[in-house]
């Protein structure tokens, strides 16, 4: 096992030292002139790469964000962290899986914590150079150490939401939005209280 790892590493490495002008990055820029390219570079220098979309059908990403979730005064709260990746199934459109931690604020228990995973999908229906607006929606599962919202500790979590993004650096976007998201047992237990 470490000899492939050694040789990956030392690929890896040969890779990043070598001229970048053997691995073809004329011949890319040769196809982008007679695709149209204005772009104007001196005789051997290589061309300026320019960011890919990172929208596009293929591109992966890792997101991390918070959420306060308020429910009813009577039914409590959750501040969750979550954590996940998502990949674009088509332009502007994403998958998503992604794990959470929570605080739970229960109103009808004694509060406690809860871990979950919940699988997304992402829209983005508007687009402008650095902003963009997206639908989404998807479904979940959380395990809590109390019993939240009314007689089980693990519950299903559908949820759909709206937001937007703003590009803050070359790969890097802020992200905010709103959800509806509903808590229950789906009637797994006698109480079915959805939050």
């Amino acid at each position: 096992m470490w000899q492939r790892v050694s040789i990956g590493w030392a690929l890896a490495v040969l890779l990043w030292l070598a001229p970048a002008q053997s691995f073809g990055f004329e011949r890319i820029h040769l196809a982008a002139v007679m695709a149209g390219d204005e772009q104007q570079d001196k005789p051997g220098q290589l061309p300026e790469l320019r960011p890919a979309d990172p929208f596009a059908k293929g591109v992966w990403t890792f997101q991390v964000y918070g959420l306060a979730v308020l429910g009813e005064y009577h039914q409590g709260e959750i501040y969750s962290g979550h954590i996940g990746f998502g990949y674009h199934l088509a332009d502007n459109f994403s998958v998503n899986l992604e794990g959470l931690g929570a605080k739970v604020d229960a109103q009808l228990d004694d509060d406690g914590v809860a871990g979950g995973l919940d699988l997304t999908f992402r829209w983005h229906l508007y687009r402008i150079e650095r902003f963009s607006i997206y639908l989404e929606g998807g479904a979940g599962f959380q395990q809590a150490t109390t019993k939240f919202p009314s007689d089980s500790h693990f519950t299903f979590r559908p949820q759909l939401g709206m937001g937007a993004t703003l590009r803050i650096a070359e790969k890097t976007f802020l992200m905010g939005g709103v959800r509806w998201l509903h808590i229950s047992n789906a009637g797994t237990s006698d109480i079915n209280d959805g939050w």
